[in-house]
């Protein structure tokens, strides 16, 4: 308290001058719309609870309507392929004994597409020093299994909020909880409903399916949870893409061309023709003595002017040399 009261003493005239504004500021607002300023203190007040980090029990934070369940694949320690396999590099542990933990995190990433399972995790944390001790496992190294399709975010004391964040993602989170006996067990929360957290207990007691973790009557008292990381598209595959475009762009406008070819020659090749709805009419002067074109002559003019253009077209469109080279090949091909 001295400190504070000291450093107070020697504010300047100008920092109290703001620190008096402000209070004025301050009252002004809430005299004029106070039931506006109430309202968000009860919203702040709500969501430091809901986000203060701390041990907390498996009933509360955000009610959700109805149930949310994530489809999160389940692992049991006691399973007779890996239980009697030894856990990291203890003497005594197993996974059947001790490998809640490892099947915990084997279950979040089967979750996010990798193929594991608790004996290959425990394998690949005892090759890349995934444990500390004997058996205490390393929740970063654990996101390192191939293909690293997760990134390991947080690990810390649990907040209703974090959770409940989680789930409405659909992540599932891993809880810490301490049974009566005192040893600690890990288990995956998979969904809420209502008030009640849904887990997944890789213990013997799991077997009977997804149930609420108010069942065992113990508080959280910590919190780990990965999410799944956007795997990068390889440039090899960006390239044939590319290529792809790049082909059928090529193939449309030869077609085009193709197309086009046949009906200049058409055109060239067949003699003009006056409208069939108009009859041949001479020419005539005009006022001033000068020679007026008839309607044929007219319908003539128009003819030549759409070949000039349509020739026009196809000579810009033969000058890309990719189109041009795909247009030989093609012609070429006809004649054989």
């Amino acid at each position: 308290m001295l400190p504070f009261l000291t450093r107070l003493f020697y504010l300047d005239t100008v920092a109290w001058r703001e620190i008096i504004l402000f209070f004025r500021r301050g009252s002004r607002a809430i005299s004029r719309s106070p039931r506006s300023f109430f309202s968000l203190l009860v919203v702040v007040v709500f969501v430091t609870a809901w986000f203060w980090k701390r041990p907390i029990l498996g009933v509360g934070g955000l009610p959700m309507l109805g149930r949310l369940e994530i489809a999160v694949p389940s692992f049991f320690q006691q399973d007779p392929r890996w239980s009697d396999e030894r856990l990291g590099t203890s003497l005594c542990d197993t996974l059947g004994s001790a490998g809640c933990a490892v099947s915990s995190a084997a279950m979040v990433l089967a979750f996010y597409g990798v193929t594991i399972d608790p004996q290959l995790l425990n394998q690949h944390l005892i090759a890349h020093h995934g444990y500390e001790g004997d058996s205490w496992i390393k929740w970063e190294i654990a996101a390192t299994y191939p293909p690293e399709a997760a990134q390991h975010i947080y690990e810390d004391l649990p907040s209703y909020g974090l959770i409940d964040c989680n789930l409405l993602l659909h992540n599932p989170v891993i809880v810490r909880i301490r049974r009566p006996t005192g040893k600690t067990h890990f288990v995956v929360i998979v969904g809420k409903k209502g008030f009640h957290y849904l887990i997944r207990d890789p213990a013997p007691q799991g077997m009977q399916g997804v149930y609420p973790l108010s069942q065992l009557a113990v508080p959280i008292e910590a919190l780990r949870f990965y999410c799944k990381k956007k795997l990068p598209v390889e440039k090899n595959s960006v390239l044939n893409v590319k290529n792809q475009l790049t082909n059928i762009t090529i193939m449309s406008l030869a077609a085009i061309n193709t197309a086009t070819k046949p009906n200049i020659n058409h055109l060239q090749n067949q003699p003009l023709q006056p409208a069939p709805h108009q009859k041949e009419q001479p020419t005539v002067e005009d006022s001033k003595g000068r020679l007026t074109p008839t309607d044929t002559e007219r319908a003539v003019q128009d003819t030549g002017n759409q070949t000039v253009l349509q020739q026009q077209d196809v000579a810009a469109n033969l000058s890309n040399p990719l189109v041009s080279q795909q247009f030989n090949s093609q012609i070429a091909a006809n004649r054989l």
